[in-house]
């Protein structure tokens, strides 16, 4: 796997271990699977080499394979101090199911989690948050609308110093179980797909600009069946339909990003371009002229 954070490239050869560790967390942490396997791997790159290994970083930042959460461990011990009776049952029992999932084999994790990791780890589909490092459990109510749970979400990051700001997902997911952000500057992270060359993304130069337009030049109208509304532009592997500096793999005009990202303001669904209304009394119908002859007589 590489990445370019801003223009420094960066690389790391996974391994096996970095592959089962990580489908282990993503089977535990919730969904959706997929962003949960590319946030870790982005997470790692952006620190990286603060964490010498993809595993030495997912099972520190995983709660559900932390051996500092399992029987005995500093934190686990930590939480326990605070808890009542039966909140140190239930701590208990989480604890011991911990240890369990960390040593879970590859063939008793569920496929979509492995598939998940495996998506991420050989970079062959774009990062479905781009510039994600960071994800926790959503604290939306239970009931709350899908509005009422993004705005939760940003108050959430607009109150954290380590927190830029909060990836929104799209219709299709609902409102997931997990919340994803951004920290500081890791909008520069670019996960490069596999078969790309970095060094491509780093030395392209800017378009040209384009010329002001003829004022004296006749309005043309488009080809016949070009359907309205936005298009999706892409260049190389950037994409401006999630965010203008995040990279992801090319995909089908037609087809919308499957994440967007949006700034740190409440927003409702994300917009899409009216379609022309039809004529309310059909077309209009062009009056016929009577000869001459008729006209005066």
């Amino acid at each position: 796997m590489r990445w370019l954070k801003g223009n420094e490239l960066g690389e790391y050869a996974y391994t096996a271990d970095d592959a089962l560790v990580l489908a282990r967390a993503v089977a535990r942490e919730g969904a959706p699977h997929r962003a949960v396997a590319w946030t870790l791997v982005q997470r790692f790159a952006w620190l990286y080499p603060t964490y010498p290994t993809l595993a030495a970083l997912v099972q520190a930042y995983s709660q559900p394979i932390n051996p500092r959460w399992f029987p005995g461990g500093d934190l686990h011990m930590r939480a326990m101090q605070t808890l009542d009776a039966a909140g140190q049952a239930d701590e208990a029992r989480r604890a011991a199911l911990r240890e369990q999932y960390a040593a879970a084999p590859w063939e008793a994790i569920p496929p979509e989690a492995r598939q998940a990791a495996l998506e991420a780890l050989e970079t062959i589909t774009e990062s479905p948050v781009p510039g994600a490092v960071h994800f926790r459990a959503s604290m939306a109510p239970r009931g709350a609308t899908r509005r009422q749970a993004y705005d939760r979400g940003l108050a959430f990051a607009a109150d954290r110093a380590d927190l830029e700001d909060l990836v929104k997902l799209p219709e299709g997911y609902g409102q997931g179980v997990n919340w994803f952000f951004r920290a500081p500057g890791s909008s520069a992270l670019r996960i490069v797909p596999e078969g790309d060359d970095p060094l491509v993304a780093v030395s392209r130069p800017a378009p040209p600009a384009e010329e002001p337009p003829d004022p004296k030049a006749r309005p043309t109208q488009p080809p016949p069946g070009l359907p309205t509304g936005a298009g999706w532009g892409w260049v190389y592997c950037w994409a401006p339909s999630f965010s203008s500096d995040m990279p992801i793999a090319a995909e089908p005009a037609a087809e919308p990003a499957p994440f967007a990202s949006v700034p740190m303001q409440s927003v409702d669904a994300d917009p899409l371009l009216p379609e022309p209304e039809p004529p309310k009394n059909g077309a209009a119908k062009k009056r016929a002229r009577k000869p001459p002859s008729e006209a005066s007589a």
